[in-house]
């Protein structure tokens, strides 16, 4: 590859890849043209461009995906890359990696985050982990623990930010990726001593400035990044994406809570109130985040036209979007365990517990609108210029709108949920035409419809039925599948496709609780409940409990995903 000819597609890197800083761009050609031989600059710049190479003039975006010119081919330049990092990995032996190396393998696994987080790219994320605890980039700022750096010169400085920036960056493609596949991280954040980034100015210039450590405490999170004086936005992105996170472990545990129906019961009762006490708490810490955050940050509703302005203003109205989104899906994380819970049928001094959880649902849906409102106001180039992982979040808020214009007890509701959902489709198309990744998501958003329409026809019959009196239970019995993860064993896909419209649950009817009950545990709901404002009687949490137990699979949303855990039903 012509390094000569590579000036034009680096500066197309820097413009348009908004969501990564990985590079100090003043030194940037001395060490790609001087300290690094030929086979190392290839592997690099290959790297970049497997990135940059779709914004090449000439390229064309269609309905089959964007048309590129063989020479400029993002895919090209990704076999490229990875074969020559590689090659320059396996030449190291047992030695350590150089910085450049790690570099060039975020680059080709974000690639591959960007079309899923299935094996190929999950496997790459876990090489990537071990390589960047090889070169200890979790301890860039152990021996001092200091979070201003006073006793390093500039140039020690600005080497360590680039680890920094390094280390963080791999955080965050770890957070994406174990959230969407409900899996433990890999990276301790406990174990860690590497300060947090500052901005980009300061590092380009060689401005020393301080930053803070990513604290353990989700409390002193955004106390420390405020005191700090870091307003980096991808810093303070870090922060909210650490909060997410934490909310996701809690309501949606890799191993699900054994509910102990013997003596030990109370035992499940008091794990739940101390997870819904930490939710509490993340709430307020989420809250005082959003106050927190630096006036240039805060993103405000409006039409946005940041398409021509300069790279720097445009990264900065990128970090507002993402962030602003994050916000709301740690919301979404952490009202789910009330949303959306699996709880024993209600006594009659525990009825108190559903209007609390009926009315949640609106604070969902606000959570959610919030989202769509991005979407909304965004730039006519927020798929290309923006970050490509931010559709994911639309995935999960576009079928909140499915749910909602199907059983929203208000006919103005459900229209402006399908005029939401129309547009978040739209969006979710022209992002797989642009950056060429799988259809799923947007085949699942039509399976997802379809399962609805299933569930509302069922329901419609059941309501039309005669009830039968307290003491006669009406029970239709039939198989649930055990998990909706295709990746599992024993689990017939086929199957499970016809579930989506043949299976009925079993369904326990009488006067006032309509039940989709699997085993011993129930997802309940008191028929009338008028906080829920749903139509057909049913609350937010025995709709989304039965979709999530018989639709398919998403690809980007891995093992039923953020949405619910309901594969353990």
């Amino acid at each position: 590859m012509a390094l000569t000819l590579s000036a034009n597609r680096t500066d197309l890197y820097f413009t348009h890849i908004s969501s990564l800083s990985l590079f100090h761009r003043p030194t940037f050609e001395r060490r790609v043209y001087v300290e690094l031989t030929p086979e190392q600059a290839s592997a690099l710049m290959a790297s970049m461009f497997c990135l940059a190479a779709r914004y090449v003039e000439g390229n064309q975006a269609s309905s089959n995906g964007t048309i590129f010119d063989s020479r400029v081919d993002p895919a090209r330049f990704y076999h490229v890359a990875l074969d020559a990092a590689h090659r320059l990995l396996r030449n190291r032996g047992d030695g350590p990696p150089p910085l450049f190396l790690l570099q060039a393998l975020i680059l080709t696994t974000y690639h591959e985050l960007i079309r899923s987080v299935q094996g190929v790219a999950w496997r790459s994320l876990g090489a990537l982990i071990r390589l960047a605890y090889e070169v200890g980039l979790h301890l860039v700022d152990l021996p001092s623990r200091s979070a201003n750096g006073d006793a390093d010169s500039v140039d020690v400085w600005i080497t360590k930010e680039e680890k920094r920036r390094v280390w963080w960056t791999i955080w965050e493609l770890e957070v994406f990726a174990t959230t969407i596949r409900r899996c433990p991280m890999g990276m301790d954040q406990t174990q860690q001593a590497t300060l947090l980034p500052v901005a980009d100015m300061y590092w380009f210039e060689g401005k020393k400035a301080s930053s803070c450590f990513l604290e353990s405490d989700p409390t002193l999170r955004w106390k420390a990044l405020q005191n700090s004086g870091n307003e980096n936005g991808r810093t303070w992105f870090i922060v909210i994406n650490s909060l997410m996170r934490d909310a996701h472990y809690l309501s949606n545990p890799s191993v699900p809570q054994v509910r102990d129906q013997g003596r030990g019961g109370n035992e499940g009762k008091m794990a739940s109130a101390q997870i819904a006490s930490q939710l509490a708490i993340l709430d307020n810490c989420v809250s005082c985040f959003g106050m927190a955050l630096p006036h240039q940050l805060q993103y405000r509703p409006g039409p946005s036209s940041h398409s021509s302005l300069d790279s720097t203003t445009r990264k900065r109205e990128c970090d507002k979007q993402v962030i602003h989104a994050m916000l709301q899906l740690a919301k979404l994380m952490i009202l789910h365990n009330d949303c959306f819970r699996n709880d024993p049928p209600p006594t009659s001094d525990e009825s108190s517990s559903d209007s609390r959880t009926n009315g949640v649902w609106p604070k969902y849906l606000h959570a959610a609108e919030q989202v769509v409102s991005i979407a909304r106001d965004a730039s006519p180039n927020h798929i290309s210029d923006g970050d490509p992982l931010l559709p994911n979040i639309f995935w999960m808020v576009a079928a909140i709108q499915i749910v909602q214009a199907t059983f929203a007890g208000a006919e103005s509701d459900k229209l402006v949920a399908q005029s939401n959902l129309d547009l978040l489709r739209l969006i979710l198309m022209r992002h797989r035409d642009f950056w060429n990744t799988s259809s799923i998501l947007v085949e699942n958003l039509r399976k997802l419809e379809n399962t609805m329409d299933s569930i509302q026809g069922r329901v419609t019959a059941k309501n039309h039925r005669t009830p039968p009196s307290p003491v006669e239970g009406i029970t239709y019995d039939s198989e649930f599948i055990p998990a909706c993860n295709p990746y599992s064993p024993n689990v017939d896909l086929d199957r499970e496709e016809s579930a989506i419209s043949g299976v009925q649950p079993n369904m326990i009817l009488d006067d006032s609780v309509f039940s989709l009950s699997s085993g011993d545990d129930y997802c309940s709901t008191i028929i009338g409940e008028p906080a829920a404002d749903i139509a057909l009687g049913m609350s937010m949490e025995a709709i989304m409990s039965e979709i999530w137990e018989h639709a398919n699979q998403n690809d980007l949303f891995f093992d039923i995903d953020i949405l619910g855990g309901f594969n353990d039903l």
